[in-house]
């Protein structure tokens, strides 16, 4: 639990910097059960969102494909109660799926694993 907390915040320094923007939150979704689950969750930022009058934009970085938790959790219930709060704008970015440059890097790390093992990925928090 620690190593994904630790590298989706790392991750999403990485990808607010490179977008140059200062306003980003990590939020998390997909919680099953009566467990305690990560926080803050994303119907908590969505409320946040709302209160706060700024448009939402959700970047899935745990997920590399679209599936249930994309198609249905973000870009269906997510949306329906972004709009139910009052969220001024809700969208999510694609996941890579089969993106070219994406399929690129697998293969390459497939093909070179040697060549990535010393190198970090994503910069340490």
């Amino acid at each position: 639990k620690d190593g994904h907390i630790n590298r989706i915040s790392a991750i999403s320094r990485v990808q607010g910097q490179s977008l140059s923007t200062a306003d980003y939150r990590v939020c998390y979704q997909s919680r099953v059960g009566p467990i305690q689950w990560l926080e803050p969750t994303l119907d908590q930022e969505l409320q946040n969102a709302a209160r706060d009058c700024v448009p939402v934009v959700v970047v899935p970085i745990s997920f590399v494909s679209d599936h249930s938790e994309t198609l249905v959790e973000l870009d269906s219930e997510y949306k329906e109660k972004a709009a139910t709060y009052g969220v001024p704008f809700y969208g999510r970015v694609p996941s890579l799926g089969c993106h070219p440059l994406f399929i690129k890097s697998l293969a390459e790390l497939i093909m070179n694993p040697l060549s990535f093992a010393s190198k970090e990925m994503v910069p340490s928090p």
